[in-house]
């Protein structure tokens, strides 16, 4: 079902590009982040040459769904006003995970009291789903009293769902979002702080049940437990250090802890090394590295904030959780964040040239370094400031 949703959205996206911006030309130079993006989906495409895996078909298939959604996101960001597009994004992410939320209170809760299915919504699943979403509504909060709702449904979800990586990872996130962005007033950020502590008041009963049950028996989903995933998959990793057992095939190889059956390292570099060798280690490495490089380039902004906070959070969830099939951090996310403040940095260098250069002298410069061949035929049409105009006496 999320494959096909994946290639019915990019084949939304290719057949809207194809409408209604053939005649426009947004060329543009693709951030060195993506370009990573695009590498790290590439070497997931050839493993699946050595992948071990029970159906190299459907892998192909999990496989395609990625890829289709970090492309659609370049279809709809990668063109002006890339911010705008993202924020669109953000909202119809929210919403979907408003959604999901409400599904998820219908469904009967797990034995061991977690919101969730097992099979169809698992908690650690949806709760990285609603951090994510949550982080997203601090973002959009001022663009209405909806957002604010939306981000404490979904805030209370996520608490709710007692995905304990997710939760801490959005503790710390938050927290540097509240502390780093200016945008927020004082008395705002104390509301959230409240509003934050209440929620976990009313869940201190639930809260309390479920970590005497998480203490008292012997789960390898427990942190001491995954000890024994990470000895066993670094173990079987070592068999193929170079270029790893391939996409998807964690699952298929690692045998089963009992009755637990993991799925994945439950460690985010783990998981890279073990899929796809020092080869995986080192494109994953650089991507992220490349994210952060832009982020400390691009000093100013809310989304800057945003970016850092959701890159911060993956990063501790990634200590202990991480994905199936790709990294922590979501590609597509990623993507977008990339390309909206590759716009913001360039729409600020202009900016600031222009200011230093009122009379049109940059945008002339710019206009012969670029080889534009534009035909310039009066300069006093760049000399003249919008307040001399008309005073000539001509017509």
């Amino acid at each position: 079902m999320s494959v096909s949703l994946s290639l019915a959205l990019l084949c939304t996206a290719l057949l809207y590009t194809a409408i209604f911006e053939s005649t426009h030309d947004h060329r543009i130079e693709l951030p060195a982040t993506l370009k990573y993006i695009f590498a790290y989906l590439a070497l997931a495409l050839i493993s699946l040459l050595w992948t071990t895996t029970e159906s190299t078909f459907v892998a192909f298939g999990y496989w395609a769904a990625m890829s289709a959604d970090v492309l659609t996101i370049v279809l709809l960001v990668a063109r002006q006003d890339a911010e705008r597009q993202v924020v669109q994004v953000m909202r119809g992410f929210v919403f979907a995970s408003a959604i999901v939320a409400a599904v998820a209170w219908c469904a009967p809760t797990m034995n061991d009291l977690r919101l969730g299915n097992e099979d169809f919504l698992h908690p650690n699943a949806i709760g990285f789903e609603f951090a994510i979403a949550t982080l997203c509504t601090l973002y959009l909060a001022r663009e209405g009293t909806i957002w604010k709702i939306l981000g404490a449904a979904v805030g209370i979800s996520l608490v709710r769902s007692l995905s304990k990586a997710s939760i801490i990872g959005f503790a710390v996130a938050a927290g540097f979002y509240l502390l780093r962005e200016p945008g927020l007033r004082r008395r705002t950020k104390i509301i959230l702080v409240l509003g934050a502590v209440l929620g976990l008041v009313a869940f201190l009963g639930l809260i309390d049940v479920y970590v005497e049950q998480y203490t008292q028996d012997s789960q390898l989903e427990t942190v001491t437990g995954r000890t024994f995933i990470w000895a066993e998959s670094l173990d079987i990793a070592l068999e193929k250090p170079w270029i790893g057992h391939g996409f998807y095939a964690y699952r298929w190889i690692v045998p089963p802890f009992g009755v637990f059956e993991a799925w994945q390292a439950h460690n985010d570099a783990l998981q890279q090394f073990f899929s796809y060798g020092l080869a995986g280690l080192f494109i994953s490495g650089a991507l992220y590295y490349s994210f952060l490089r832009q982020l400390r380039r691009d000093s100013r902004g809310s989304l800057r904030t945003l970016a850092a906070s959701l890159l911060l959070f993956c990063l501790v969830r990634g200590l202990v959780d991480t994905d199936i099939f790709g990294l922590s951090f979501p590609l597509w996310l990623m993507a977008a964040l990339t390309l909206a403040l590759q716009e913001s940095r360039a729409s600020y260098s202009f900016s600031s040239n222009n200011q230093r250069y009122p009379s049109g002298e940059y945008l002339i410069s710019e206009l012969g370094r670029t080889g534009s061949g534009l035909p310039i035929r009066d300069m006093s049409l760049f000399n003249n400031h919008s307040g001399n105009q008309g005073t000539s006496g001509e017509d």
